[in-house]
């Protein structure tokens, strides 16, 4: 019988790193006779499978946005994907899917793909991630995808889509993702668990998550220059780079009185995670962040790379960080100690200590306060 296995995330769960792993040993893979597809449109390849899978079997291909996929017309998009899918099916024996994009289809979308892979024997994996910790993650992806949210408004659950998967496919094996994290990471655990002939691969790291502050300025800025303007991609929101940003502050987590909005719905989500998928997701430690003022480096770094941001935007983030206590107003706005202050803490040696001995004299008649390293 054909096989079909199906890595469908979870969302936040390694896939990027998984993917980019497989793609990289495609050939490989394919010598040991398990394909894992090579999906392409124009000068665009897909070691991730979600937007080829999701515009090839979506009831309105139209709604959906890539954003390396701005500039195509949806439904020819799908039309072509769809041809590569028929392909496969046709010439291959044993595939191998990686898109978390597959757990947002809709269950009519998932029936669909179910009836076009008749007849295979196909296998569903879904690696799971505690309530608390897969919303602050989430909600950091949806905000460095472009889009501004209300970050604890409500929360960001998977529960659902669990039951809509459980509804279409009868084997589905599901992992705790902190366990596999903790092993030999989650592309270690992988292959491990499907036995692949390759390398061992402890901790490959993908899709890199932002700072806290750096988080909370890329809402900010996405609120005001959204990603999409008038059904279209928007080029200014191009000249946004939230990485320009990321401090040493920590990861993104909600603050205390952010979280108390959606503590019960975390309890209950965890639960419902347990009850669905075997797992124990009960006990889950809530780290939060603290709201506070950056260190005097930090500020200093923060506004250093405002300089290099295009003037709109350089006053958007300033503001924002000066309304929300971040940074000195008396600092942001003195340009020359700015710059006097970057270079002090960039250049090395006796040069360093005679730039930082003019920054405490030009500080002391500011009355700035003394900085903290």
């Amino acid at each position: 019988m054909k096989s079909l296995i199906i890595h469908a995330g979870l969302h936040k769960t390694g896939s990027t790193s998984i993917q980019n792993f497989l793609g990289q040993y495609r050939k490989k893979l394919a010598a040991h006779g398990l394909t894992y597809p090579k999906f392409s449109y124009g000068k665009e390849t897909f070691h991730n499978h979600s937007a080829p899978l999701r515009l090839a079997f979506s009831k309105q291909p139209g709604k959906l946005f890539y954003k390396n996929l701005a500039d195509a017309d949806p439904q020819e998009a799908a039309a072509h994907f769809h041809r590569q899918f028929e392909v496969l099916r046709n010439t291959e024996t044993r595939i191998l899917l990686s898109a978390e994009g597959f757990s947002q289809f809709t269950e009519s979308e998932l029936s669909a793909f179910l009836t076009f892979f008749e007849g295979w024997d196909i296998r569903v994996l879904l690696y799971v991630r505690p309530a608390y910790s897969y919303h602050c993650s989430a909600v950091q992806e949806q905000i460095k995808n472009g889009r501004s949210v209300s970050v604890a408004a409500s929360l960001v659950s998977r529960s659902a889509d669990i039951v809509k998967l459980q509804s279409v496919f009868s084997n589905i094996e599901f992992f705790h993702f902190p366990d596999a994290c903790a092993r030999s990471g989650p592309v270690g655990h992988f292959v491990e668990h499907l036995n692949l002939p390759l390398p061992k691969q402890s901790d490959a790291r993908d899709n890199v998550g932002l700072s806290n502050v750096a988080v909370r300025i890329a809402n900010h800025v996405n609120a005001v220059i959204p990603i999409r303007k008038n059904g279209k991609y928007n080029p200014q929101a191009a000249t946004f780079n939230a990485k320009n940003y990321s401090l040493s502050d920590g990861p993104f987590r909600l603050t205390e009185q952010e979280l108390d909005n959606i503590r019960d719905a975390v309890e209950k989500e965890n639960a419902a995670l347990t009850t669905l998928t075997g797992l124990n997701f009960s006990g889950e430690t809530m780290k939060c962040s603290s709201h506070r003022k950056l260190t005097f480096k930090q500020q200093v770094t923060i506004i250093s790379a405002l300089q290099r941001t295009s003037p709109d935007i350089k006053v958007l983030i300033e503001r924002f960080l000066i309304e929300n206590a971040y940074i000195s107003p008396q600092l942001a706005q003195n340009r020359l100690y700015t710059r006097m202050t970057a270079t002090a803490f960039n250049v090395p040696g006796k040069v360093n200590r005679k730039w930082r001995a003019a920054v405490r004299r030009l500080k002391s008649s500011l009355r700035l306060g003394e900085p903290r390293n």
